[in-house]
């Protein structure tokens, strides 16, 4: 007879099925143990040593991705292995419970959220003073979380400038940088973009974020510190950060 998905999702709730499976047995006395748990270990000293040599590189502050758990290092052991560091002006990190897991263990430096988050969250966000990577239109969501905690929050604003993965595309970018810097409820702490890493269009993407932020710098409007992700592509090596 052929089962419906009905049958089938009734029958896999049966406890009648586990009963039949014997616990696992303890080992006999005197038997070695042949289980093994494989294991990373880190080495802090060379994350220290690689900061200090993007540092004598560049001689900008480093914003260090940490996301995805610190890439498997952990994230909270990565971020207290590098806070000391002067060079480290702060973490990024895409996931809400990261950004979480670093305030709860006592990271103190900037925290900034690239990932998507609820405008219902705003005010716990703010509350640990995370900074959000915003993009869309969150004005009256950012000036009531403001009143609740009765100051600015700080944020940085993600242009796309031809990646199409994520941001205000650079041409309606101006109209939502405007808005947001113009509240009392925002401090725009940096202005951001990522590189398509094609060499043939890291340029044009650096032309129209450096035109955009210009504009909008002449005009008086804050920007805060100009910073794009790369991995070391021609354009990446260029001056982008203010």
């Amino acid at each position: 007879m052929r089962a419906s998905r009905r049958t089938f999702v009734k029958a896999s709730l049966l406890p009648a099925a586990w009963a039949a499976v014997p616990a696992a047995a303890a080992p006999s006395a005197g038997v070695r143990d042949s289980s093994f748990d494989p294991w990373v270990e880190v080495d802090g000293g060379a994350f220290r040593h690689n900061v200090a040599e993007i540092q004598r590189r560049t001689s900008r502050p480093i914003l260090a991705v940490i996301k995805n758990n610190g890439y498997g290092a952990g994230v909270a052991n990565v971020a207290r292995a590098l806070e000391p560091l002067d060079a480290i002006a702060g973490f990024a990190v895409v996931k809400l419970h990261e950004a979480v897991a670093l305030r709860d263990a006592g990271i103190r430096k900037p925290v900034l959220l690239m990932g998507p988050f609820d405008a219902a969250e705003l005010h716990d966000i703010a509350a640990r003073r995370i900074m959000p990577m915003v993009y869309t239109p969150l004005g009256d969501a950012l000036d009531r979380a403001s009143t609740r905690l009765g100051r600015p929050i700080p944020l940085h604003i993600c242009v796309d400038t031809g990646i199409g993965r994520v941001g205000v595309p650079f041409r309606r970018a101006a109209a939502l940088i405007r808005d947001l810097a113009l509240r009392r409820s925002v401090d725009v702490a940096g202005t951001m973009m990522t590189f398509t890493e094609d060499p043939m269009f890291d340029d044009e993407q650096l032309r129209r974020f450096e035109a955009l932020t210009g504009e909008l710098v002449r005009a008086g409007i804050a920007v805060g510190r100009r910073h794009a992700a790369s991995r070391g592509t021609k354009a990446a090596k260029r001056r982008i950060d203010s």
